[in-house]
């Protein structure tokens, strides 16, 4: 036994479509493109989905083999509730190994708050809440793996607490979400900070077209008859693109650039349009303010 365990354990550590194997899950296109990129030794990944198309199965497969590859391996999971972690992630990771081999079975447990590795203290997968930026400090281990699960609702703060975690060699950091949110940091990771990640865009009208066993078609098509393909709801839950604009702006940025871009009129009609301006309230405290002119 204690020799076989070595042998599948050998070859687990350099590949990860195997360890696919020994989990008997098989990954989609988009899913082993991600995981090629981990394997590579990609130490920044950006992953941005519509809603639906595994984005838990390829966490909980990513979590597990960064940590078995390296003895006392560490990997910490953090999302803006402990609830997410315990009842997606650490259900997912259940699940697949409860198809998984036997000697696998055996050497990775999953508890309630984490996943154990052989049985041996600090090896393991550690569930941690992106609450406040403590609650992930302190950690500065060789091979160590950090994944933000729903990083749209993680804190700026805690991102850069994070990636000030990884001075160590062979660590990864990996922040995977639905794009709901404009104007943080995970936003940023394909914005102005794309040069310093490997980003990932899972469209899942396209994963619908190829796998509909994973994502229904007929899921799309409603969303897209409800809210209209131009709706940052089905940008953002089928697309996987980020909003057009902030949910807190009344007038997004689209329309404004819109108005720029309109041709000017004659002088005289110009100077007598009724015009009005509106600084809309923000919060309770807050007054609207309107102003109207003319010429």
């Amino acid at each position: 036994m204690q020799v076989e365990w070595k042998d599948l354990y050998a070859r687990t550590r350099v590949d990860v479509l195997h360890f696919c194997k020994l989990l008997n899950f098989t990954p989609t296109d988009y899913q082993t493109e991600i995981l090629l990129a981990v394997q590579k030794g990609e130490r920044y990944i950006a992953v941005r989905s519509g809603q639906g198309p595994g984005k838990t199965t390829i966490t909980a497969v990513i979590v597990m083999w960064r940590t078995i590859r390296a003895f006392k391996a560490m990997t910490i999971v953090s999302s803006p509730s402990v609830r997410q972690c315990r009842d997606q992630l650490l259900a997912e990771c259940a699940r697949l190994l409860g198809n998984a081999h036997p000697l696998l079975q055996k050497f990775v447990q999953v508890t309630k708050s984490k996943i154990v590795f052989g049985g041996t203290r600090d090896w393991e997968v550690k569930i941690a809440t992106a609450s406040k930026s403590s609650n992930i400090s302190g950690y500065h281990q060789s091979n160590l793996t950090f994944v933000f699960d729903e990083a749209q609702g993680i804190s700026d703060d805690i991102f850069v607490t994070a990636e000030g975690t990884l001075s160590n060699p062979d660590c990864l950091f990996m922040a995977i979400g639905n794009p709901t949110v404009l104007n943080n940091s995970f936003h940023r990771c394909f914005t102005s900070k794309r040069g310093l990640w490997k980003c990932f865009h899972i469209n899942t009208e396209k994963v619908a077209e190829k796998y509909p066993h994973i994502v229904s078609p007929e899921r799309n098509k409603r969303l897209e008859e409800q809210y209209g393909r131009q709706s940052d709801i089905f940008r953002s839950r089928v697309l996987g693109e980020f909003p057009s604009a902030n949910a807190r702006s009344p007038i997004d940025l689209a329309a404004l650039e819109e108005a720029m871009k309109r041709p000017k009129t004659d002088a005289m009609q110009v100077s007598m349009a009724k015009s009005f301006g509106i600084d809309l309230a923000a919060f309770g405290e807050d007054e609207s303010v309107i102003y109207r002119r003319q010429g």
